[in-house]
This record gives C-alpha cells, structure tokens and sequence, in this order.
C-alpha cells in the first residue's frame, strides 16, 4: 500500500515540472515500473525505464534531484520517516525483449 503510494507521488514528480533540474533529459520520458520499501520505511527503490533508452541520463537526472524529490515526498505523504532513494534500472522490458527475439528464431 505504501509502496504504490510512493510509486504515484515520484510519478507525479516527474511530471511536475516545477520541482526538476534538467540534465539534457527530459523527466516525462521516464516510467516509474515499481517501487520497494523496506520493512522500516527507511529506505526504498524507485524501478525506471527511461523511454528513449537514455538510461545512464535517466540515472543522473534522478541523482542530481534525489532531495528535491525526498522533499516533495516529505509534503504529500505523511510518513515517520522519509525514506532514502536508490534508482534502479528496469531490466525487465529488454528481458522480454531478447526472449522474444530468440523465440522469433
């Protein structure tokens, strides 16, 4: 419950213009697939895909905005604690990817 939560308000972060520095990428070609919180609700991993394939820019854009986003947390989600944020790339869809190009042959 508080990780889909969590999943909505990074999302709607992204969208918000407001709260982003650029980076030479733009935050609206990037998906937010998942989030994990831990048992604490101290840590948690937000899962991208950038949609333009730009995953080492997605990574550095999210870093250089990593407080701004803890912040933007800290005020639409009452929480004891707000969690530190560790970006992990989604894999899955180029997974699904290459196991459909090998079943194609």
């Amino acid at each position: 419950m508080v990780a889909a939560e969590l999943q909505k308000i990074v999302s709607s972060f992204l969208l918000s213009d407001a709260h982003m520095e650029y980076g030479g990428m733009d935050p609206h070609m990037i998906s937010v697939t998942g989030v994990d919180v831990s048992p604490c609700l101290r840590h948690m991993k937000v899962f991208i895909a950038p949609l333009k394939g730009e995953k080492e820019s997605a990574l550095q854009l999210l870093d250089a905005n990593k407080a701004r986003l803890r912040h933007y947390i800290s005020t639409h989600m009452r929480l004891k604690y707000t969690p530190d944020i560790m970006f992990i790339l989604d894999t899955t869809f180029d997974y699904a990817q290459r196991i459909e190009e090998l079943l194609r042959t």
